[in-house]
């Protein structure tokens, strides 16, 4: 949003707009073959992502999951 990196130029704290955030989120899980989810709470972006994988010469296989947290916060 053109007014949010407006103010973030000139020091203000960003604002999260919670329906881009989430689209941009899941855009790029899809983008990677990954599945997950994203949640907005007031200035936080909560990721999570889970990923198949395969090894390349052994049998097996599995999962990875991981969470991820940022604020638009300056201080």
């Amino acid at each position: 949003h053109r007014s949010s990196r407006r103010r973030s130029v000139l020091g203000a704290t960003p604002d999260v707009e919670p329906g881009a955030a989430v689209a941009a989120a899941q855009d790029y899980l899809a983008a990677v073959g990954a599945t997950g989810s994203a949640a907005v709470d007031g200035d936080s972006v909560t990721v999570t992502v889970t990923k198949s994988w395969q090894p390349q010469f052994l049998p097996g296989g599995g999962s990875v999951t991981a969470t991820a947290t940022v604020r638009t916060d300056r201080g």
